[in-house]
């Protein structure tokens, strides 16, 4: 199965928070630290904004997506 990982730099609320659903709901993930608008962060969001989500072929992006 693949790796859950959260994408974002370590010191952004938004980041924190989708890190802190994941610790709450049990689900394991690797944090991948990037800053916004790297082409890694481009590729996921059109805006170029953190966090992202990506978990085998399914990428998401906003916190508010990844928490729901």
């Amino acid at each position: 199965m693949p790796e859950l990982q959260i994408i974002g730099a370590p010191q952004s609320n938004y980041v924190w928070v989708s890190r802190v659903a994941c610790h709450e709901k049990g689900v394991p993930y690797t944090l991948v630290p990037v800053m916004p608008h790297t082409p890694e962060v481009d590729a996921i969001h059109p805006l170029g904004k953190i966090p992202a989500l990506r978990h085998g072929d399914l990428m998401l992006a906003e916190s508010r997506a990844i928490c729901f």
